[in-house]
């Protein structure tokens, strides 16, 4: 598959077919369908705001995944993937943060209706724009989201346009009936010394 924009309601079908994404997907607020197929794997980019349902074949993502409503980044978005995921090591999430939430949807978000299964912790790029509100101490709770989390899930630093005056980290989550990725967000600690190891300064940035 190379560039593929799903505007309304797709079935790409191919019986017996093992689909490779080399290209980007556009999901335009619709479902892409796959029918009759043996596979699908992603090592293109996955881009916009609708659902992937894998028809019960074994669906891998080992490239981009970048929830996006359009270009504008004025709404929050959602990949929705319905089935199982298989997710690489090479997998980037994409990720904009409008706000801190919880009382909005205020970042965009990946939700997986069977098990997500990590085969490395993953690596996040957060964009946050501008009025995004996020402090120290916040989460933002259910970036990616399962009923069932499984593989190698554990805590991983994440990239971020905040500067370096923060540190963002992925971390497992969730309650009895769903499991979560989410992201904690904490002051970063600078510490200098003069020659002979006194200290010079010592601050918290906020």
């Amino acid at each position: 598959i190379g560039d593929l924009v799903v505007g309304a309601n797709l079935a790409l079908m191919g019986t017996g077919a093992d689909h490779l994404n080399s290209g980007n997907i556009w999901l335009k607020g619709a479902e892409l369908r796959i029918q009759n197929a043996t596979s699908f794997t992603s090592n293109g980019a996955i881009i916009g705001n609708g659902i992937i349902d894998s028809g019960g074949i074994p669906l891998s993502v080992n490239g981009v995944l970048m929830p996006e409503v359009d270009s504008t980044l004025t709404n929050t978005a959602t990949i929705t993937f319905t089935g199982d995921v298989n997710i690489g090591p090479a997998a980037v999430f994409e990720l904009d943060v409008f706000g801190p939430g919880p009382s909005l949807p205020a970042f965009d978000s990946i939700a997986v209706s069977g098990t997500a299964n990590f085969a490395a912790p993953g690596n996040y790029n957060l964009n946050f724009l501008p009025g995004h509100g996020v402090a120290s101490g916040n989460t933002l709770f259910s970036v990616i989201s399962a009923p069932l989390i499984t593989g190698s899930t554990g805590t991983t630093t994440v990239s971020h346009n905040l500067g370096a005056a923060y540190v963002l980290s992925a971390v497992p989550g969730g309650t009895t009936a769903t499991d979560t990725v989410d992201i904690t967000v904490t002051a970063n600690f600078e510490q200098t010394f003069t020659g002979g190891g006194a200290p010079a300064s010592y601050f918290q940035v906020p």
